[in-house]
């Protein structure tokens, strides 16, 4: 990861918004999703929009999803099942995957143990 990581960042709502906002002040290099284009198009020439989920994987070093609850963090992550249209999809390994979702916390241990097994880190495992 570079010094300052690439940011993806998945859901523009009430909370997310202003937390991308926040990371373009402070000078991140933001890529952008989210189900309304009218949200995205309120961040126009400031943030790129790829045109798809992995493709906001492969321009990110570390991806923050804010999304309405844990299924949907999981299909904007892992995607549809049998295709490769989710973000993790176009993560490198060693990447970083923060969920501020309002997710159910057995469904994101699970979730998480599946990041782990693609080889991504998860903020709440200490190193041994």
């Amino acid at each position: 990861m570079t010094a300052r990581p690439r940011v993806g960042f998945v859901g523009l709502g009430n909370m997310g918004a202003p937390m991308a906002e926040n990371l373009l002040k402070a000078g991140f290099e933001l890529a952008l999703a989210d189900a309304d284009p009218a949200r995205l198009a309120g961040f126009a020439a400031r943030a790129a929009r790829p045109a798809s989920l992995a493709a906001l994987g492969r321009a990110s070093e570390l991806v923050v999803t804010m999304l309405p609850d844990g299924k949907i963090v999981r299909k904007v992550l892992c995607g549809t099942p049998g295709s490769n249209d989710g973000v993790l999809a176009g993560l490198a390994a060693g990447s970083l995957v923060i969920d501020m979702s309002s997710s159910a916390p057995v469904g994101t241990r699970e979730l998480g143990a599946e990041l782990a097994a693609r080889y991504l880190e998860i903020l709440s495992e200490k190193p041994q």
